[in-house]
Parts: C-alpha cells; sequence; structure tokens
C-alpha cells in the first residue's frame, strides 16, 4: 500500500470515528471558531466522510504527503452524526477551528456540501452492531 492510500485511509478513519461520536480532530481550538450551519433544519441522513477530511487537510489539519506540516490548533468539534437533527440557529453541523475567517468559511461550506439531510431519522440500523470484549 502506498504512502499516499495509507493517509487516506487514516483521514477517513479519523472522519468516521469523528461522526460516530469520538471526539475532535484537533486538540486545541484554532483561532477561528465558526458554526458550520446547514442551510435548513433536518436530520442527518448520510455524509460524505472523505469530503470532511479533506476539508480538515484543507485547512492543515492533515497531510496530503508525509512531508506536509500539520496544524494542531485547527479541525472540527461536535461533529453530527447520522440520526441527528440539525438547522440553522440550532444544531450546527460541527464546529469549524481555523488559522482564518476565509479558510473556517471554506470548510464550514464544504461540510455543508457532504452532508446529506432528511426530514426524519432515516438510520433504520444500530450504527454499533456488536461490541467484542
Amino acid at each position: 500500500m502506498s504512502k499516499r492510500q495509507d493517509g487516506a485511509r487514516a483521514i477517513a478513519f479519523v472522519v468516521m470515528a469523528l461522526v460516530l461520536g469520538g471526539g475532535a480532530v484537533a486538540s486545541a481550538a484554532g483561532p477561528q471558531s465558526e458554526a458550520a450551519e446547514p442551510a435548513e433544519a433536518g436530520v442527518v441522513a448520510g455524509v460524505d466522510v472523505r469530503a470532511v477530511g479533506l476539508a480538515v487537510v484543507a485547512m492543515g489539519g492533515g497531510r496530503l504527503r508525509e512531508t506536509d506540516p500539520v496544524d494542531h490548533a485547527v479541525g472540527l468539534t461536535e461533529v453530527a452524526a447520522p440520526g441527528e437533527r440539525v438547522g440553522p440557529g440550532e444544531r450546527p453541523l460541527a464546529l469549524v477551528h481555523a488559522a482564518s475567517d476565509e479558510t473556517a468559511e471554506r470548510a464550514a461550506e464544504t461540510l455543508r456540501e457532504a452532508y446529506t439531510l432528511g426530514e426524519h431519522n432515516e438510520v433504520d440500523h444500530p450504527i454499533v452492531l456488536e461490541v467484542l470484549r
């Protein structure tokens, strides 16, 4: 497996963990924080996790190449998971922590495009199927 494929899998894993409520990508909030609010209210029906991961990379919170620097002050927190109700002025899709207003807005727009919203909870199966101990 190439380093690029390995990096892409790592990004997908981090985003999957976030969507499932696993915590934050960033270790500390960046200087600019913005709520990525959806255009309209709804229930999260799907997430393009690759797009979410690439939004974090575009803010500097991840690498495309091994030599790329990582800004540990940028990333996402409070990421909405499938089945959660979101809406403008209510629950955002995520909180974006970026180095600049422009970068934060770009990431918020990417998140709006990455999320698919429905009218009701369309997640008809448990997110965790089984816990092995």
